[in-house]
């Protein structure tokens, strides 16, 4: 997530001279920490679920409603997630770093200017939670985009890739 990219640009914004924060929050809300912690304690051998189930778990976490409506993406995309459960100390290393406390108040102090890139659909970080952190650095850019889940920047790279030309066009 890009939490680190956040606090990057506060602690060191002289490495910076733009920052665009994509599918990110600035605190982990109740339903975030249940779904982290869920997929911790799966890792470290709770009863599992099929290959098929956690595929399918993982599609409706990550993907938008329009991609799951399309038959033909929906099975390619589940076909893809499915798979064994991560169970290496590395992957639980990363998911309780996204167990994030509130750090809104913090990332006041960002200074460089950056933009929020959020989507419209995505569960695992949801729009209100981006809408928070842009709303927090002062002067930030915040961007939605509609029919993309958690993997907005897969569904449709082309309106992701239009809101980063956008806003770094708008700071050289």
């Amino acid at each position: 997530m890009s939490a680190d990219a956040q606090e990057l640009a506060l602690r060191r914004p002289e490495l910076l001279r733009q920052a665009v924060f994509m599918a990110t929050r600035g605190r982990t809300d109740a339903m975030r920490r249940a779904m982290v912690t869920a997929e911790i304690e799966q890792s470290r051998g709770a009863p599992t679920v099929s290959d098929a189930h956690r595929g399918v778990l993982r599609a409706m976490q990550n993907l938008s409603r329009s991609t799951l409506a399309d038959d033909s993406r929906a099975q390619d995309w589940i076909a893809l997630m499915e798979g064994p459960l991560d169970t290496s100390d590395g992957y639980r290393y990363q998911l309780e770093s996204t167990l994030i406390p509130d750090r809104l108040r913090d990332y006041a102090g960002i200074r460089v200017p950056c933009a929020v890139i959020a989507f419209g659909d995505d569960l695992v970080t949801p729009p209100h939670l981006g809408r928070e952190v842009a709303d927090a650095v002062e002067g930030c850019r915040y961007v939605e985009i509609a029919h993309c889940g958690h993997y907005g920047h897969l569904e449709d790279p082309g309106a992701v890739n239009d809101a980063l030309t956008a806003f770094f066009a708008g700071h050289p």
